[in-house]
């Protein structure tokens, strides 16, 4: 009976995590990603998601310390 949740358990978390993933869209619109970078040129580990229909958020570092900033398409 154990056996059989925790492999219950393992595929849920597993199917949470596909579909949180599935629905983080990648395709940053190239007017948001230029005045990103005109923003902040020495930007690095740049991670994008979308925030809503129409605003999109960036995780990165910046000397060595981490920052967001959102912009609207």
């Amino acid at each position: 009976m154990k056996k059989t949740q925790k492999l219950s358990l393992g595929l849920l978390l597993m199917t949470i995590t596909i579909a949180l993933f599935g629905f983080q869209k990648k395709d940053v619109p190239e007017n948001v990603l230029s005045t990103f970078k005109k923003m902040f040129p020495t930007a690095n580990k740049i991670d994008w998601s979308k925030e809503s229909e129409t605003e999109w958020e960036a995780e990165f570092q910046m000397n060595s310390l981490e920052y967001s900033a959102n912009f609207l398409e």
